[in-house]
């Protein structure tokens, strides 16, 4: 993993894992949205279907405590995993919650009602 993914603070890495597990059972991205909760609380949103999922993700550091620094951050962390070279993204992929929790994961959507059947997290 380069040292650019590396210094992501480790929920926005968790975040990134379910944006991938996501996006691998064929939702949009634009579906998928990153937010700031209380005291610095990450998650990873997904909201198609009419319906919405979100998944803590960690804590972040208190200098992303605000809507400003946590969108930058996102931003800067998207930008990154675009411009990585696979094995890195496949790193956080294979590292994530999403990931090594698959089977619940799916479960706990199909469970909410989302519709995605035909996929699988590879």
């Amino acid at each position: 993993m380069s040292d650019r993914l590396k210094h992501l603070p480790q929920p926005v890495k968790e975040a990134l894992g379910y944006f991938e597990a996501f996006r691998r059972l064929g939702f949009p991205a634009d579906d998928i949205y990153f937010a700031l909760g209380p005291k610095g609380q990450a998650q990873t949103i997904l909201r198609s279907q009419g319906l919405q999922f979100a998944c803590n993700v960690g804590f972040l550091p208190k200098r992303y405590h605000t809507e400003k620094a946590s969108a930058a951050l996102w931003t800067e962390a998207g930008t990154l995993w675009n411009e990585a070279e696979d094995a890195e993204t496949e790193a956080i992929w294979e590292a994530s919650h999403a990931r090594n929790n698959a089977i619940p994961f799916m479960l706990a959507l199909h469970e909410k009602g989302f519709n995605f059947l035909d996929k699988e997290l590879n």
